[in-house]
């Protein structure tokens, strides 16, 4: 492979590996139980209509961190991790000596 190739390559897969370490960094259910103790404080003393649009963004929201909570449970995150990781180690070792050969 060439160089430019190889390094466009390295990104990606960098890109890839920090959106499952997002992912695997998140804590959704602390982020719920924030959430929602700061909705029984913000709910207080509003009209219907306005805890009624706190509500609908809240359960949004939720929505959103339970959904990273499954991607988390997926038990193929951590292979998925790992083989890009790997793959990234080996791009930069033949990028090593590709570089070393010049």
């Amino acid at each position: 492979m060439k160089k430019d190739v190889i390094v466009r390559k390295i990104r990606s897969l960098e890109r890839k590996l920090a959106e499952i370490a997002a992912i695997m960094d998140a804590k959704p259910a602390s982020d719920i139980l924030a959430m929602r103790m700061k909705i029984v404080s913000s709910v207080k003393g509003k009209t219907p209509y306005e805890a009624l649009r706190i509500l609908s963004d809240a359960e949004k929201k939720e929505k959103r961190f339970l959904a990273v909570a499954r991607k988390q449970a997926d038990p193929n995150i951590i292979s998925e991790r790992v083989r890009l990781d790997t793959e990234i180690s080996e791009l930069k070792s033949e990028l090593f000596y590709i570089e070393r050969r010049k």
